[in-house]
């Protein structure tokens, strides 16, 4: 958090796409409250852990959202998804924990 973010020329360079790219990239992450123009210093990342949470909130929402709409289009209702949902939360500790489960 707080840290500088590069040009838009630097970064277009160093990506080697568009500089229109770069700002529309920017613009859009400061619309999500990501960054903040100060003046005469540049872009920085927000040093503002709520907005970083929020985001982060609203983007797991969305993606939730997505994955229940999908499962719902295959013809699974909340019980197959929860069942579905607990498995793979099993098998995925199993597997931190250097286990897999048969």
């Amino acid at each position: 958090m707080g840290e500088k973010v590069p040009s838009v020329r630097e970064m277009a360079h160093a990506l080697k796409i568009n500089p229109n790219t770069v700002m529309h990239a920017y613009q859009e992450l400061e619309r999500d409250g990501l960054t903040e123009k100060r003046r005469g210093q540049g872009t920085f990342v927000t040093t503002s852990a709520r907005k970083i949470e929020n985001f982060r909130e609203r983007l797991a929402f969305v993606y939730t959202d997505n994955f229940l709409q999908k499962m719902q289009r295959l013809g699974f209702g909340w019980p197959d998804i929860s069942r579905y949902l607990q498995t793979l939360n099993k098998e995925r500790g199993d597997m931190q924990h250097g286990r897999i489960s048969n």
